[in-house]
């Protein structure tokens, strides 16, 4: 019985250390995998934060541009398209209908002149 206990209590203490050595070892590769997934993280972080700041820088230089293209044609050159210019009486441009008032006085630019009208 002796024999018994002293081989029961030899396996139990050898579970014990080989439990403690092998819980230290999960230990240590948990806290390797978090440092990696933390530098993985800030990693891709990172490019996201470039690409975006690429993007925007892309999309800036596009939109200056087409504004360039658009202040060059001008108006003479849209009007020489068959396009027309409407004016309210103080001579800013009118863009909807909902900004004109019944009886109010417009003035019409086309390609070769001007005519004056009322809305009705």
């Amino acid at each position: 019985m002796a024999e018994i206990r002293t081989e029961a209590a030899n396996a139990l203490n050898t579970a014990r250390t080989v439990s403690a050595t092998r819980l230290e070892g999960i230990r240590d590769r948990t806290k390797l995998d978090l440092v990696r997934s933390r530098e993985g993280v800030q990693l891709e972080l990172r490019d996201v934060t470039n690409y975006a700041r690429r993007a925007l820088s892309d999309a800036k230089t596009s939109s200056t541009a087409l504004f360039r293209e658009i202040a060059g044609q001008g108006p003479e050159k849209t009007l020489g398209r068959g396009f027309a210019i409407v004016r309210n009486a103080a001579g800013k441009p009118v863009t909807s209908k909902s900004n004109v008032k019944t009886g109010e006085t417009l003035d019409i630019e086309f390609r070769d002149g001007h005519v004056a009208t009322q809305a009705t």
